[in-house]
Protein backbone atom coordinates (compact mmCIF):
# COMPACT_ATOMS: atom_id res chain seq x y z
CA UNK A 1 0.00 0.00 0.00
CA UNK A 2 2.94 2.39 0.71
CA UNK A 3 3.95 1.95 -3.14
CA UNK A 4 1.02 2.77 -4.57
CA UNK A 5 0.80 5.77 -2.38
CA UNK A 6 4.23 7.02 -2.57
CA UNK A 7 4.06 6.63 -6.26
CA UNK A 8 0.70 8.40 -6.89
CA UNK A 9 2.14 10.98 -4.97
CA UNK A 10 5.13 11.12 -6.82
CA UNK A 11 3.75 11.01 -10.35
CA UNK A 12 0.68 13.57 -9.30
CA UNK A 13 3.51 16.02 -8.22
CA UNK A 14 5.63 15.74 -11.42
CA UNK A 15 2.67 16.15 -14.30
CA UNK A 16 1.00 18.76 -12.07
CA UNK A 17 2.77 20.28 -9.63
CA UNK A 18 0.56 23.53 -8.82
CA UNK A 19 -2.57 21.11 -7.98
CA UNK A 20 -0.23 18.56 -6.13
CA UNK A 21 2.61 20.85 -4.48
CA UNK A 22 5.30 19.41 -2.35
CA UNK A 23 8.25 20.46 -1.21
CA UNK A 24 11.75 19.54 -2.67
CA UNK A 25 12.41 17.79 0.79
CA UNK A 26 9.15 15.68 0.49
CA UNK A 27 9.74 14.53 -3.03
CA UNK A 28 13.20 13.26 -1.99
CA UNK A 29 11.67 11.95 0.82
CA UNK A 30 9.00 10.09 -0.99
CA UNK A 31 11.07 8.70 -3.66
CA UNK A 32 13.77 7.31 -1.35
CA UNK A 33 11.26 5.36 0.66
CA UNK A 34 9.96 4.45 -2.56
CA UNK A 35 13.30 3.14 -4.18
CA UNK A 36 13.75 1.29 -1.07
CA UNK A 37 10.40 -0.58 -0.73
CA UNK A 38 10.59 -1.33 -5.35
CA UNK A 39 14.32 -1.26 -6.25
CA UNK A 40 15.20 -4.92 -5.51
CA UNK A 41 12.09 -6.42 -7.45
CA UNK A 42 12.44 -6.94 -10.76
CA UNK A 43 14.82 -4.37 -12.42
CA UNK A 44 14.25 -5.37 -16.08
CA UNK A 45 10.78 -3.43 -15.94
CA UNK A 46 12.91 -0.39 -14.13
CA UNK A 47 12.72 1.75 -17.56
CA UNK A 48 8.80 1.34 -17.89
CA UNK A 49 7.70 0.09 -14.38
CA UNK A 50 6.99 2.42 -11.63
CA UNK A 51 11.26 2.86 -10.54
CA UNK A 52 11.34 4.85 -14.24
CA UNK A 53 8.17 6.62 -14.28
CA UNK A 54 9.17 7.93 -10.97
CA UNK A 55 12.06 7.83 -9.15
CA UNK A 56 13.96 8.30 -12.59
CA UNK A 57 11.94 11.47 -12.94
CA UNK A 58 13.00 12.69 -9.45
CA UNK A 59 16.45 11.89 -10.07
CA UNK A 60 16.86 13.87 -13.57
CA UNK A 61 14.91 16.74 -11.90
CA UNK A 62 17.91 17.35 -8.98
CA UNK A 63 20.70 16.32 -11.52
CA UNK A 64 21.19 12.86 -9.44
CA UNK A 65 22.72 10.76 -11.54
CA UNK A 66 21.28 7.27 -11.47
CA UNK A 67 19.75 4.96 -9.14
CA UNK A 68 20.76 1.47 -10.68
CA UNK A 69 21.92 -0.92 -8.00
CA UNK A 70 23.06 -3.49 -10.55
CA UNK A 71 23.69 -3.69 -14.79
CA UNK A 72 20.50 -3.36 -16.02
CA UNK A 73 20.34 -4.59 -19.69
CA UNK A 74 19.45 -1.47 -21.99
CA UNK A 75 19.49 0.88 -18.72
CA UNK A 76 21.38 3.92 -19.13
CA UNK A 77 23.97 4.05 -16.70
CA UNK A 78 26.09 7.45 -15.13
CA UNK A 79 29.96 7.64 -16.76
Amino acid sequence: MRKEANATLIRLHTEFPNEYNLSDIELIDLTQELASLITPFSPWERPVGTPGRTIDVVLDRFQLGDDYPYPISGAATAE
